[in-house]
C-alpha cells in the first residue's frame, strides 16, 4: 500500500499516523528518539507492507502487472491501490477525500518537527502537489507516475501506468474491493495488540 493508504488505516492516533507515514524513512539508528506510539506506527507500517506483500489478491495484481512493469509491478500495484482507495475514499470513510487529506497535512505540519529530513522533503512535495488528493484523478495519477519513473534505477515504465490502469481498471477495482477490507481488519487487530 503507498502512503494515503498507511494514513487511513492509522486509527485515530496521531503518533501511530505519524510512525506509519515514516516507516520508509528510518532505519534502527533513526529511531532512538522517537516517541513510543510513533515507534507503534513504524511497527504498523511494516505490518502493513508485509501483509500486503504475502496476500493473494496482491500477488495476483502484482502477476498481471509484471509484464508491463517487471520488478516494478509492486511499486505501481500500490499507487493503484491508493487510487482505488482515493477514488472510492467515501466507501471507507465518513469524511470526505478533500477534508481528510486536509487533515493530514495538518497533522504532518503540526508534527513535522518529528518527521526525519527525507520525509519532510516528501511531505512538502505532496503538500505542493496536493498529492492524496490527486491520486482520486488520472491526471494527478500521471504527475504521481510521472514521478516515481524519474526516480527509478531501472527502466520502469510507470509512465505508463494511467494507460495501464485505464486498460484493466475493471479486473483490478474489484480486486482491490476483495482486499482492503481484510487489510483494515487486520490493521486494527494490529494496533489493538500494540
Amino acid at each position: 500500500m503507498n502512503f494515503l493508504a498507511h494514513f487511513h488505516l492509522s486509527g485515530d492516533d496521531e503518533e501511530i499516523a505519524i510512525g506509519n507515514f515514516i516507516g520508509d524513512f528510518v532505519r534502527g539508528s533513526n529511531l532512538d528518539e522517537l516517541p513510543r506510539n510513533v515507534l507503534n506506527g513504524i511497527q504498523l507500517h511494516r505490518f502493513i507492507d508485509e501483509f500486503t506483500d504475502k496476500h493473494p489478491v496482491v500477488k495476483s495484481v502484482n502477476e498481471m502487472l509484471q509484464p508491463y512493469f517487471s520488478k516494478y509491478a509492486p511499486v505501481v500495484s500500490d499507487i493503484y491501490f491508493d487510487y482505488f482507495l482515493a477514488s472510492n475514499f467515501d466507501d471507507y470513510s465518513v469524511v470526505s477525500l478533500r477534508d481528510y487529506t486536509h487533515g493530514v497535512y495538518d497533522l504532518l505540519e503540526r508534527k513535522k518537527h518529528i518527521l526525519p529530513d527525507r520525509a519532510r522533503n516528501f511531505y512538502h512535495f505532496l503538500l505542493e502537489r496536493d498529492i492524496f488528493f490527486e491520486y482520486g484523478n488520472k491526471g494527478g495519477m500521471r504527475h504521481v507516475f510521472n514521478g516515481v519513473s524519474s526516480r527509478a534505477r531501472f527502466k520502469s515504465n510507470m509512465e505508463q501506468g494511467v494507460p495501464i490502469l485505464i486498460k484493466h481498471e475493471a479486473e483490478l477495482l474489484p480486486l482491490f474491493q476483495e482486499f482492503y477490507p481484510s487489510l483494515q481488519k487486520a490493521s486494527q487487530e494490529f494496533i489493538e495488540q500494540l
